[in-house]
């Protein structure tokens, strides 16, 4: 939630764009928009005033083989605010992890990569921080977030394309020092994720 000096913040500024635009904020239509427009970001934009979701974790149990199995959710949707032009952007996410001594619980998985998203951002910077904050949070050894989304500053505006999807994928991982078959094996894995999340996102 936003502090509540910050929505009188809000609802102040929202009148003086409505007085920018040459609209009156006192008028029946717009008198309580500054109010609506403050309990809105007040529930969408408040990353910066909360702490991500706390790890709901269980014990992981290794293969027959010894290795630890991915982890995969898809077709979550996804909503934020272009940081350039305080424009909606919508989509799909599926986000990865490949776990070490525990799993995260799978709602967890999705509410991490949305923590991320409740800040104005980009989408390449949302997709990287939502990757980060996965591995840190399942404490794995390798998290990948891929973000499909329509930007409403190109749908709008510029290239007015209506429903043209810009796609990110970032991948956060623990293997800095890992053996080049442990490498192989993870790029191995990341270009099957991929297909699989552009084929369950549409």
């Amino acid at each position: 939630m936003l502090p509540p000096a910050n929505l009188i913040d809000v609802q102040n500024a929202t009148a003086d764009l409505l007085r920018a635009l040459g609209c009156d904020p006192t008028s029946p239509h717009f008198e309580n928009t500054p109010k609506r427009v403050a309990k809105l970001y007040d529930k969408i934009l408040d990353g910066n005033f909360a702490d991500p979701p706390k790890a709901t974790a269980f014990e992981t149990v290794p293969t027959h083989d010894g290795r630890h199995q991915w982890v995969e959710v898809h077709n979550a949707p996804i909503y934020s605010f272009c940081a350039h032009h305080l424009l909606p952007f919508h989509g799909k996410l599926s986000a990865a992890y490949l776990p070490d001594c525990s799993l995260l619980g799978l709602s967890k998985i999705i509410k991490l990569v949305r923590h991320c998203a409740k800040v104005p951002t980009v989408q390449e910077e949302l997709t990287q921080n939502a990757a980060n904050l996965l591995l840190t949070s399942s404490k794995g050894f390798a998290a990948v977030v891929l973000i499909e989304a329509e930007h409403m500053c190109m749908t709008l505006r510029g290239a007015k394309s209506a429903g043209a999807l810009t796609v990110t994928q970032s991948v956060s991982h623990r293997y800095e020092h890992a053996s080049t078959a442990a490498l192989h094996h993870l790029h191995a894995y990341l270009e099957q994720f991929q297909a699989r999340a552009r084929a369950h996102n549409r």
